[in-house]
Order: structure tokens, then C-alpha cells, then sequence
């Protein structure tokens, strides 16, 4: 049920934070999440002091509600929410959104209101924009916020260069009502009445001309026009006069103006009638769930400084519907189950209450859920219900199960009496013992005939008794040899009646599960066809809806002389009608599609479906022949990180630019083993002929985000021309972001430092001496000489030190080379072909340098936290970051750590289990001692375990961690499951040989005469160390004799009875002996499930310690790098401190030592956390280690 109208009062659903940030109120969510009917969502907006919040106390059908304001103070503060049954449609919630006053001089920050003006547009169905007096330019000019609207609001993630926004905005922009109140003027137009939407019409009229009055003029008319499909006006009369006004919460009806009162109730019977409910683009219905999310999802975006954009709220809302449909849906078909199964059952009434729950839950999916047009979530949903639908069904196999032998235990026990006291062991005995057999039978079905077991449990029951009606027989002097063999026959033909009837009763079974997964299927599909018929028709409508407003459109500029304007307009016509035609020809492969998609997800819930398979995936390496394009720009000039591979690093010898976008070549560390050197060549920046500057700067950003070195390559010197050309290391701020969220004081030179890299100016061509003065000078020192910052705060001097400052705060180490020409010019332009003793001496000298230093000093890439970059997360890395570009957002290293920790963990679990399950596959072989398989599985888990700490990411919770131990745990567990039943299988084998023996002297009655119990005795002794000596290293040996001699009791018991040569004492006496031997036998079984019971354990243990200690170790590794990067800036801060003193600059000195001083504090707070974090660790761990443990008992145990 809908929580519906239960609001006595309205809510806070949207407010600033304590920093002045727009977020969602829990309180308001919560009751949107409890709403799973559509909603019809109606938003007032307006300036402040305008009498919103009456018109939205009315619609609510209340007199008070929404605060309402008598004073000059604006009363409604950020949005607030009245949810009401809808008073017209049945099914249906209407959500009265009142905004807060726009324009308050007071508030300081204009584009609150903005935001507060396009969440309004986004939330609601229909948009009511109050305010007082006339329609006039100035009212225009006050709606300014209608012409930010495509500034502020996107329809699509990228829209194409020529395409139509105005409709995109249409199909999805709520319905336009103008509220003028206070209005005193009469509707006529050159004394003609008109109505007030002919007067809104007539506001909305263009001007023709293009100066810049002109269209300032049609701005705000223009986009009213093209934006809201549907437009009308109300006109209100002042309610009451100025006395009574300020206490409009108290008046009655009567005490208004009547004129107004017929207004308003005019008002509230249009949006009552005429708001359609809230929808997305393709006709989405949203329901209050939906509009909670709806809300959040573009409050975060606000929040983070994006623009929102319905169609990414799609996919973000699509996203968590989905989740919470399946969720709800299950839920609800599980507690419909649970409350009218009452088990045994029979398996029609459990499918019919199957069937109804399942049609209830798929209603509830297709209600909450949202764009899942891949059928992904309802296919989950499906396997889902089915698995508890088999569950459940299997549960009634075991309560009937249980049932019937509780019934034949019953029944059964006066034969079960009449056979340990050997009353059949006489002559006619065979034939009493049958018709008995026969009688309790008919009896047993009499009474179980309406349960689905009946017939399973007896058939087993029978098959027990087989040896004993045989021996039986055998006693039997009656009859003669061919009687006695006729008899068999029968007893065989009896045998093979009851597998009939009981395959017969599985068949049945199986048949009821075939016809339950077509009623699936139907009922999936029918709730298919209906929403998309459903949303087709609302795509339809919105088309329509459109289509009819651009044509009245076409007509006013036709009429107001607009040629031009109405030409484009007929061309936006005729391509809607085209997108409309288009949509229609695609109805039925969408439905074939979706049927498509149910149909194989009901062929993989079908029984006999195949289960894990193994396979092996082997990296690459970095055995690259020549470089690839790493990141390139696509069709539409955006960035984008490119899959397939190029050729090779192009030099140039013309003026045109040969690299284009970021190059890669991966090749094996020449110095340090087990490292991939990875090298990334950059397009050259400042190409005047690529026009877009911004590209030069996001390829700049690129390279100092990815790398751990990053060389700088300039030809000449390094002077006060050469440092402005690096402007980019001044932007480097602005479209970097170290944390998602900095306070004011933080010092973001330190985050900088820490996670950019070492910085190597190469300086090619260079031929002037290394001196200053006359002393000489190393490469370093001319670089730091280069960097010298001036004193003094003109803008002159800022301009000078800006890129110094930053290279000196951004960059720890910092290292130049200098290079001389490297060859004539004529042999430039063959620098591939020219090898290396054509080379200048002097250039190679200093290559081979540079290379040196390169190979000894890179370090491997880290982000925040000094955690080790793998190529595998490089590759993700650079996805998040282009993604972040191409979605016009700053990238944030922090972000980029979270998203990558989601991408890296994923892949360390699968890769890490796949590892352990390959290997475990390849070692073992079913069945072998647990020791020897623990030893495999010690050796595997360890190297999978060292597999997921070296590609893991950011596990600081150990989340992923324990998830692999409880998958791998759960392989072992069936491993050993499988190990058990294979070592099962072959004792039985062995079993089956060794006693085959005794069998037959069961068989054909050797042992029914006198002595034949000793005889009987002995056979079994020494079998049965026969058989332990051939399956003393089985770990079921003990298990399955126990099973075999416990179905031997009863037959032991009758050849007892038979056997003339003992008297009633020493019979009783051997009685004893074999329920101790019994005993004896069971001790040995429970023994030998001990000894795996505590392996196993012993597995867990060992398990939980090996996790603990190679996180210990990563954590301390990853803490030395941070300590180390640490120190790095503390000493690049300590010596930039230094250089500012010996320079006279004492306030940035002062500066640089408060952030030495709050750097050392960190370290030592970071020092101190270390025992602690250690402990949450081992904590975390030991939880999982409980979590997989308890209760475990294997099948063969139960």
C-alpha cells in the first residue's frame, strides 16, 4: 500500500546542509520510499511574498499547511512536500511541492535560486509559476531563470551539433501554469474579451528585428515557447483586503472574495483534471520511490558542481529502482509463500499459490522498476523466484518425506516385531509374511495416498526388506524348489510394480514443475507487453503532445511574419514526425527482444543446466613489439581511452604534429625485475592549427596524472619565456582535484606533491655554458636558479613567480638534463635511420645519463595512500579519469581511487578464485587424503590470496578480502564434499566385491540351519577385515561399512532366530554382542567424520592467519611508501622554506613553516593509528572466519 496521503502536515524535502549545500531531507525520503503508486507532482514557484504557498494549501484541500508569510520575511525555506491521495485518480498520489521565494536580496547567492528554479522544472509534472500584478516585461524579465534552463539542465549526456533540444526539453518539462495574482485589470483586447490564456498568449508574443533590445526582449517569450508544450494562466483577484490578508490561515470561505474563491476552485479542478503523472524520458511513470531517487540524484550533482542531466538520472535511477524492485518483489513473494504454505502440501495447491504470488511480485517489479529494457533485473527477479519456488518445493518433499515415515514406521512395526522374534521362520512362514507385507502396504497407502512421497518412502522401504522376505523364503520348508523360485519371480515382479509407481509419482512431479515454468514464462511475458504497451502509449502521447505544440508554434510565427523562424520550425516538424515514424517501424524487434530475453532466462532455470565451468586467463606481460594509442580523440573530438592497437612512435621532420593524443609502450624494467616500464608519449602542446586549447590542457593533465615521471621537453633555455609557456603547471589547480571536498585552511600543495610525480625538464639544443658567473654550475642548479622566485606583490612580480611557485610546490624532486643539438640539420631529418656513432658524442653522453637516471630513480606509480599501480589499474585508471573529462568534470584523484577500488577489487576477487579453483582443479585428484588435499589447498589459497593483495585496491574494510575467503572457503568446502563422495563411491565398490560372498550365502539360505549363525558370524568378521584392509586410506571407509552392517542388523537377527543349535540364552547373549559391535562400529564412523571435522577447522584457522599476515605485510609496505612520500615533501618543504628565507621572502616563509608544522603533525597522527588499524584488520578478518564457520556440517554427516 501507498502510504498516500497519512501527511498531516508537509515536509522538508530539500534544504541547505550547515555549509550552504542543497541536500534530500531522510524524513521526506522516507515517506517517498513508502509511496509505490504513481505520482502526479505539482511545484509552485515564484518571488517572495507572492501567496504560493495558499494556492498549494488549497490543492491539498487544506485552509493551513505550507506556511504562509504576512511579513516582508520569506517563510518557505528550500522545498517542501505535501503528499495527499489524489482527489480524482484512483491509484494515484499528488505531491504538492511549495519552493522558497525567489529574489530575496537577503539570501546573497542568486544561484541558489537558480537550482531551487530547475529542480522545481525537473521534480514536477506541472510548473506553477505565481506572481503579482500584470504580465508585463518587467514580469518577463523577473523569470530570467527560464532562459538559464539549458545552461543549468541537459536531456542528454551529448547531444549532436545540429540536433533539436527544444523538444527534448518538451517531452520532458512538466506543463506550464501562470498564477497571476492580485490582478485588477479587465481581459479585453481592443474591446474585445479574451481569456486568460489568449492574455498569456499575448505576453508571449515576439518582436521582430535582431538588435540587441530585440532579443533581449524575445529571450525569456522565445523560451517559454519552445520549452512547455502546454501553457496556461489563471488570473487571480486580490482575496481579501490588506487587514485580512496578513491572517489568510484563519479566513473562511465566506470571508473571501468570491470572485477569488471561483478562481481558485477553477485552479485547483484544472490541475486536479489536467497534471498528468510524473514521467521520464520514453514515458517512464515514476512512483514515489522513484521521485525520492529522483531528487537525490540530482541534488548530488548540484552538490558536486555538475549540471544535471535527465539522461544520466536514467541510468542513475534505472540503477537503484532496479536493485530495490527485485529486492521488494522477491521479498513480497517470499512473505506470500511463507504465509499461506503450510507444508506437506499438494503440489497443485503449491503451484496455484506459487503462480498468484508470482503474478503479485512481477506486478510489483514492473510498478517500482524503471528502464530496465534488457529485461537484466526481470530475468534476476525470475531466477530468483525460481530458486525459492524449488526451494520451497523441495521443502515439501522433505515434509512428506518425513510424514510418510513417521506413518510407515507406524504401520510397519508389528511386522517389524513378528520378524525379530523368527515367527516367519517356520514352515508356511513365507506366505503369512507376504500377505502381511501386502496388507500393511494397502494400509500405508490408505493413509499416506494424499501425500508426494508415498509411493518413494515405501519403494525404499521395500527394497530394504528384499534380503529378509528372501531369507524368509529359504526357511520355509512348505515349499519346494520350484515353489520357492516361482515365488522370487513374484517377489521381482513386486519389486519392479512399486519402481513403477514410484517413477510415476516423480514423473507427475516433474511435469507440475515444466507447466509452473510456462505459466512463468506466459506471465512475464504478458507483464512485458502491457508496460511496453503501456509506455509506448505515453511516448506516443508526449510525441503528439509535442509534435501539436511545435505546429501552433509554426502557425503564431507564420502569423507574426517570423518566415525564417517558421522554416526552422517545419524542419524540427518534420523531423519529430520522422523520429515518430522511426520509433513505430521499431515496436516489434524491441518486443521480440524482450521475449527473446525471457525466453532464454526461462532455458536457464529449465532443470539440467551445466554447472561452473573452469577457464584460464593468461596476461599479456608486457611483451610489446611498438607503441599504441593509449588515448585518442573520437568522432566528436572527445577524449577517449582507445582498445585496439597502432603502430609505433612516429618522429617528425616537417612542422606538422606526428603524435596525436597519448602513445604507449610497454616493455619489461631494465633494471628492476618483476616491473613494467611503461612510457607514455604526449601530443605536442601549443599546435595552433588544432584551435582548441583546452585539449593541450586536458593532455597535460593526463600525463601528470598517470605517470610516476613526467619529463618536460623544451628546446633552448630555460627562461622567463620558456616558464610561460608552461602555463599549463599554473592550471594545474583548477582542473585537478586532489579530495572531492577541501576545507578552507588545508594545504593543497602537500596533497599535490605527495601524488604527482617526480618532474625531469629535458632541455634539448642547449648551447650555453653551465655557469653563473664564473663558478660552475650542475643542471639541478640551473633549474633552481630558473625557479628563483622575486620579491615584491605587483602583478607584475605574480605573473613572474606563478609558474615558479607551482613547479616548486607541486613537484617534490625536481631534475633538468641538458642536451646539445643531437645532429647536423640535413641529418634531423633521419634521426630513425641514423645510428649511434653518427650521433654527437656529447648528446649520447648525456641520453645515456638521462636514461640511467630514469631507470634507477622512477619510481613505481602510486596514488593517495602509497598504493602501488599495477598496468591492469593503470588502464582503469586512465578510464576514470578520461570519463571524468569527457563528462565535462574536473577529475579528483580521491573519486578516481574510489571508482578504481570498485573496478580493481571486483577483478582481484574473480582473478584471485580463479587462480585457487585452477589450481586446485589441476592438483587434486578425487579421491586423496585430506591431509594432502589441505596441503593443496594451503598452496593454492596462498597463492591466490598473494593474487588479490597484489591487484586489490583500496580494501581498507577488508570487504573484498573477506569475500574472497568466504568463496574460497566454499570451493573447499565442496571440494571436500567431492571428496568425499568419490572416496564414498569407491568404498562401496570395494565394499560390493569383498561382501559378495555372503550375499549370495544370504541369497540362497546357506546360512538357515543349525551352526549357520557362527558361520554367518565369522564370514562377516572376516570380510569386513578384508575390506579394511583394502580401504584403510579411504576417509569413508569407516562411514560406509557403518551404513552396510546397519542394513545387515535385521538379517543377522533372523538367521539368530533361525539357527535350532543355540538355546533362548546364549541367543540373547549374541544378541548383546552384536548391538555392541553396532556401537563399536558406529564410534569408528563418528572418528573418522571427527578427524575431517577437525581439518577442516584447522584449514579455517590457518586460513584466517595466512589473510592476517599478508595484509599486515601489505599494509606495512604500503605505510613505509607513505612514510617515505611523507618525508619527500616534508624535505621538499623544509628546502623551498630555506630558499625563501635566503630570498628575504619571510611571509611565505612564515606560510611554508605552518605547513611544515601541520605535515609533521599528520605523520605523527598517522604513526599512532597504526596498532589500531592492525587491529580492525585481524577484527575484520576473524569475523569473516566466523561468518564461514559455524554450523558447518557436511552433507554426508546429516
Amino acid at each position: 500500500m501507498a502510504c498516500g496521503g497519512l501527511m498531516s502536515a508537509p515536509v522538508c524535502l530539500i534544504e541547505n546542509d550547515e555549509n550552504g549545500k542543497l541536500r534530500v531531507r531522510k524524513e521526506a525520503k522516507d515517506i517517498l520510499d513508502g509511496i509505490n503508486q504513481p505520482v502526479v507532482v505539482v511545484s509552485v514557484v515564484g518571488l517572495y511574498r507572492t501567496g504560493k504557498s495558499y494556492l498549494m494549501n488549497r490543492l491539498a484541500g487544506q485552509q493551513s499547511g505550507f506556511a504562509l508569510g504576512s511579513t516582508i520575511e520569506s517563510k518557505t525555506k528550500g522545498i517542501w512536500m505535501w503528499c495527499v491521495p489524489h482527489p480524482k485518480k484512483e491509484g494515484h498520489t499528488l505531491v504538492l511541492l511549495d519552493t522558497e521565494g525567489l529574489g530575496d536580496v537577503r539570501k546573497g547567492d542568486e544561484k541558489h535560486d537558480t537550482w531551487i528554479f530547475c529542480l522545481a522544472v525537473l521534480l514536477s509534472s506541472t510548473l506553477v509559476y505565481n506572481s503579482l500584478g500584470v504580465i508585463d516585461n518587467t514580469a518577463l524579465e523577473k523569470l530570467h531563470y527560464i532562459t538559464e534552463l539549458t545552461e543549468n539542465i541537459r536531456v542528454k549526456a551529448e547531444a549532436g551539433q545540429h540536433e533539436d533540444e527544444s523538444a527534448d526539453f518538451m517531452r520532458v518539462f512538466p506543463s506550464f501554469v501562470w498564477a497571476v495574482r492580485d490582478f485588477t485589470l479587465q481581459l479585453k483586447k481592443e474591446d474585445e474579451p479574451i481569456t486568460s490564456d489568449d492574455y498569456l498568449e499575448g505576453a508571449l508574443e515576439l518582436k521582430q528585428g535582431s538588435s540587441p533590445q530585440t532579443e533581449q526582449y524575445n529571450l525569456p517569450r522565445s523560451c517559454l515557447r519552445n520549452f512547455f508544450a502546454v501553457r496556461k494562466c489563471f488570473v487571480f483577484q486580490r482575496p481579501a483586503n490588506t487587514e485580512d490578508m496578513w491572517k489568510m490561515e484563519e479566513l473562511t470561505e465566506t470571508e473571501l472574495d468570491s470572485k477569488f474563491l471561483e478562481q481558485a476552485n477553477s485552479f485547483c479542478r484544472y490541475i486536479y483534471n489536467n497534471s498528468e503523472t510524473k514521467t521520464l524520458s520514453g514515458g517512464r511513470t515514476i512512483t514515489g520511490t522513484a521521485l525520492g531517487n529522483l531528487a537525490e540524484v540530482y541534488v548530488e550533482a548540484i552538490r558536486t558542481g555538475n549540471v544535471p542531466c535527465l539522461e544520466n538520472a536514467v541510468v542513475s535511477l534505472a540503477k537503484i529502482q532496479n536493485v530495490h524492485a527485485v529486492e521488494e518483489a522477491l521479498q513480497f513473494y517470499m512473505t506470500e509463500l511463507f504465509n499461506l504454505v503450510q507444508l506437506p502440501i499438494n503440489p497443485a495447491e503449491l503451484s496455484k499459490i506459487h503462480t498468484v504470488a508470482e503474478k503479485k511480485a512481477i506486478d510489483i517489479f514492473i510498478t517500482v522498476s524503471f528502464n530496465d529494457n534488457d529485461q537484466i533485473y526481470q530475468k534476476d527477479l525470475m531466477g530468483k523466484i525460481h530458486e525459492e519456488y524449488q526451494q520451497m518445493c523441495q521443502q515439501n518433499y522433505e515434509a512428506s518425506q518425513l510424514q510418510c515415515e513417521k506413518v510407515l514406521c507406524d504401520v510397519f512395526d508389528r511386522l517389524e516385531k513378528v520378524i525379530s522374534d523368527g515367527s516367519y521362520l517356520k514352515p508356511g512362514g513365507s506366505q503369512k509374511y507376504t500377505d502381511m507385507l501386502r496388507q500393511l502396504s494397502e494400509e500405508y497407502r490408505a493413509r499416506t495416498h494424499s501425500q508426494i512421497m508415498s509411493e518413494e518412502v515405501l519403494s525404499k522401504f521395500l527394497k530394504t526388506k528384499e534380503d529378509i522376505g528372501n531369507i524368509i523364503l529359504q526357511a520355509d520348508e512348505s515349499l519346494s524348489s520350484a515353489e520357492q523360485e516361482k515365488e522370487v519371480e513374484k517377489m521381482k515382479t513386486e519389486i519392479l510394480k512399486q519402481q513403477k509407481r514410484s517413477l510415476k509419482e516423480q514423473n507427475r512431479l516433474q511435469e507440475q514443475v515444466f507447466k509452473d515454468m510456462q505459466i512463468t514464462y506466459d506471465e512475464n511475458v504478458n507483464q512485458i507487453i502491457h508496460q511496453m504497451e503501456r509506455e509506448q502509449d505515453r511516448m506516443r502521447r508526449d510525441h503528439q503532445r509535442v509534435l501539436e505544440a511545435k505546429l501552433r508554434e509554426n502557425q503564431a510565427l507564420l502569423k507574426m511574419g517570423f518566415q525564417w523562424k517558421a522554416a526552422q520550425m517545419q524542419r524540427e516538424i518534420d523531423s519529430l514526425k520522422a523520429e515518430m515514424d522511426k520509433e513505430k517501424s521499431s515496436q516489434p524487434s524491441k518486443l521480440g527482444r524482450a521475449l527473446n530475453c525471457i525466453g532464454m532466462a526461462t532455458t536457464l532455470l529449465a532443470p539440467g543446466f551445466t554447472p561452473k565451468l573452469i577457464g584460464v586467463v593468461m596476461a599479456c606481460g608486457g611483451l610489446m613489439s611498438a607503441p599504441v594509442c593509449l588515448i585518442e580523440n573520437d568522432d566528436n573530438g572527445k577524449l577517449h581511452v582507445r582498445k585496439e592497437a597502432s603502430t609505433s612512435f612516429a618522429l617528425g621532420s616537417t612542422i606538422e604534429s606526428k603524435t596525436k593524443g597519448i602513445w604507449m609502450w610497454c616493455v619489461p624494467h631494465p633494471y628492476k625485475e618483476g616491473h613494467t616500464l611503461v612510457l607514455l608519449d604526449t601530443e605536442g602542446l601549443g599546435d595552433v592549427r588544432k584551435g582548441d586549447e583546452k585539449h593541450d590542457t586536458w593532455i597535460f593533465c593526463l600525463a601528470v596524472l598517470l605517470s610516476s615521471t613526467l619529463v618536460y621537453n623544451s628546446l633552448g633555455v630555460i627562461d622567463n619565456t620558456a616558464l610561460e609557456k608552461l602555463h599549463y603547471i599554473t592550471e594545474l589547480t583548477e582542473n585537478i582535484r586532489v579530495k572531492a571536498e577541501v576545507s578552507q585552511d588545508e594545504d593543497k600543495s602537500a596533497d599535490f606533491m605527495r601524488v604527482f610525480p617526480s618532474f625531469v625538464w629535458a632541455v634539448r639544443d642547449f648551447t650555453l655554458e653551465l655557469k653563473i658567473g664564473n663558478k660552475q654550475i650542475t643542471s639541478d642548479e640551473y633549474l633552481e636558479s630558473a625557479l628563483t622566485l622575486k620579491s615584491g606583490c605587483s602583478p607584475q612580480t605574480e605573473q613572474y613567480n606563478l609558474p615558479r611557485r607551482c613547479l616548486r610546490h607541486f613537484f617534490a624532486v625536481r631534475k633538468c638534463f641538458v642536451f646539445p643539438r643531437p645532429a647536423s640539420t640535413q641529418n634531423m631529418r633521419r634521426m630513425e635511420q641514423l645510428t649511434e656513432k653518427e650521433l654527437d658524442s656529447e648528446f649520447l653522453e648525456q641520453a645515456n645519463t638521462f636514461c640511467h637516471y630514469i631507470f634507477d630513480s622512477a619510481d613505481p606509480k602510486t596514488i593517495s595512500g602509497g598504493r602501488i599501480i599495477t598496468g591492469t589499474a593503470l588502464g582503469n585508471l586512465a578510464e576514470v579519469y578520461v570519463e571524468a573529462i569527457r563528462s565535462g568534470k574536473v577529475p579528483c584523484l580521491e573519486n578516481a581511487v574510489v571508482s578504481l577500488a570498485k573496478i580493481q577489487n571486483v577483478r582481484a576477487v574473480e582473478e584471485a578464485l580463479q587462480i585457487y579453483m585452477t589450481e586446485m582443479f589441476s592438483m587434486t585428484q578425487l579421491p586423496m587424503c585430506p591431509e594432502e588435499l589441505s596441503n593443496i589447498h594451503k598452496v593454492a589459497e596462498q597463492k591466490a590470496v598473494e593474487v588479490f593483495i597484489t591487484m586489490s585496491f583500496n580494501d581498507n574494510d577488508q570487504i573484498y578480502q573477506r569475500e574472497l575467503m568466504g568463496k574460497m572457503f566454499d570451493e573447499y568446502q565442496q571440494m571436500c564434499q567431492q571428496n568425499q563422495e568419490e572416496s564414498a563411491k569407491q568404498c562401496e565398490a570395494v565394499l560390493h566385491e569383498v561382501f559378495d560372498t555372503l550375499e549370495q550365502g544370504v541369497f540362497h539360505g546357506s546360512y538357515l540351519r543349525p551352526g549357520g549363525y557362527r558361520q554367518y558370524k565369522d564370514t562377516l568378521t572376516q570380510l569386513t577385515n578384508d575390506y579394511r584392509a583394502r580401504t584403510h586410506s579411504q576417509i569413508m571407509s569407516e562411514e560406509v561399512l557403518r551404513k552396510f552392517l546397519k542394513k545387515k542388523k535385521d538379517i543377522g537377527n533372523m538367521i539368530l532366530q533361525a539357527d535350532q543349535s543355540l538355546n533362548a540364552a546364549e541367543q540373547e547373549k549374541e544378541v548383546q554382542r552384536l548391538k555392541n559391535e553396532i556401537l563399536e562400529q558406529q564410534q569408528r564412523g563418528l572418528e573418522e567424520q571427527n578427524r575431517l571435522q577437525e581439518q577442516l577447522f584447522k584449514d579455517m584457522q590457518r586460513s584466517h592467519k595466512e589473510h592476517v599476515n599478508q595484509i599486515i605485510h601489505q599494509m606495512e609496505r604500503e605505510q613505509e611508501r607513505m612514510r617515505r612520500d611523507n618525508e619527500r615533501v616534508l624535505e621538499a618543504k623544509l628546502r623551498e622554506k630555506d630558499a625563501l628565507l635566503q630570498k628575504d621572502l619571510q611571509e611565505q616563509a612564515f606560510r611554508m613553516q605552518s605547513q611544515i608544522d601541520r605535515l609533521r603533525s599528520e605523520m605523527h597522527k598517522e604513526e599512532k593509528s597504526k596498532p589500531s588499524t592492525f587491529e580492525r584488520i585481524a577484527d575484520g578478518i576473524g569475523a569473516a572466519a566466523e561468518l564461514v564457520l559455524p554450523g558447518f556440517v557436511m552433507k554426508w554427516f546429516k
